[in-house]
């Protein structure tokens, strides 16, 4: 990893600090928007299709389960989020909130284990690799 990542990311996250307590101050507690449904829909839809992608990935023994599984996590967490803050009745607060405990938040902890299981897979994978290099190695000079 370059060493202007840590940094930079650091510098961009305390950055957006102020420009949050800013939007904290003067947003409105309401605010009508045209094309709701669809921004939902859209959003779960990118959501289903991330769920798919730790599928693909497991299935395929791909490098990019880690950071599939990470991004479906990661959605499913705003997703409950979003869900429980925008909802309008209490009917919709209640499932909203059953739903974020029962479903969201353990199939989102689900994906952090894939994540953090396909990481260690990883590592030992690599580790493997390199000391069967090393034994070929050895062996093609003639010591075992």
């Amino acid at each position: 990893m370059p060493r202007w990542v840590a940094p930079a990311f650091l510098v961009i996250g305390v950055g957006l600090i102020p420009w949050t307590i800013v939007l904290a101050l003067t947003l409105p507690n309401r605010h009508g928007t045209h094309h709701y449904g669809l921004a939902w829909t859209g959003f779960d839809l990118a959501l289903a299709g991330m769920l798919v992608a730790p599928a693909v990935g497991a299935a395929r023994r791909s490098s990019w389960l880690q950071g599939s599984a990470t991004a479906a996590a990661t959605l499913l967490v705003c997703d409950a989020w979003f869900d429980v803050l925008s909802s309008v009745t209490n009917g919709e607060l209640v499932l909203s909130i059953v739903l974020a405990v029962f479903v969201e938040l353990p199939v989102a902890a689900a994906c952090m284990f894939v994540a953090r299981h396909s990481e260690e897979t990883s590592a030992r994978a690599r580790r493997y690799a390199a000391y069967a290099r090393r034994r070929r190695s050895r062996s093609s000079r003639g010591t075992v």
